[in-house]
């Protein structure tokens, strides 16, 4: 309807300045008109349809680009994840290995104090018992001596005897 008035409208508007009919022009203008009203309302009914449309695509591109995000963080959390449980894996056994390595040191430090300990102590026992025999050959050998003075002294009569720290007269 709209188209047919806008026609009748375009050939009055022609008409006046001329006062002349041109039947041609007329059924052009009525045409165009009418050809021209229908394409509009045929968009024009279209756009709910377009609305419709570019609201899915929205939609779609807006799921689309969250579940993209999601999938990112979600990779980005568990490669972090991965990592941490490799440096703590990764920190757990420096731990072990550095107290392996000083439990073996200690073990090594203490062998070592005990050896020389021992060594100290066999060569200390040694030196006590030389020095005992030597004090007890001594020993034996001024009683030998004594002995022997003595011995010697009654079998002469002379009435003296030599000991080592000079004569004595009995």
């Amino acid at each position: 309807m709209a188209g047919l008035l806008a026609a009748l409208f375009a050939i009055v508007l022609n008409w006046i300045p001329e006062w002349n009919f041109d039947l041609k022009h007329s059924l052009l203008l009525c045409i165009s008109s009418v050809l021209t009203a229908a394409i509009a309302s045929f968009f024009l009914s279209l756009w709910p349809f377009l609305l419709t449309t570019v609201v899915v695509v929205v939609v779609v591109v807006v799921v689309v680009v969250v579940v993209v995000v999601v999938v990112v963080v979600v990779v980005v959390v568990v490669v972090v994840v991965v990592v941490v449980v490799v440096v703590v894996v990764v920190v757990v056994v420096v731990v072990v290995v550095v107290v392996v390595v000083v439990v073996v040191v200690v073990v090594i430090v203490v062998v070592v104090i005990v050896v020389v300990l021992v060594v100290v102590v066999v060569v200390v026992v040694v030196v006590v018992v030389v020095v005992v025999v030597v004090v007890v050959v001594v020993v034996v050998v001024v009683v030998v001596v004594v002995v022997v003075v003595v011995v010697a002294a009654a079998a002469e009569g002379s009435g003296s005897i030599v000991t080592t720290s000079g004569w004595y007269y009995y």
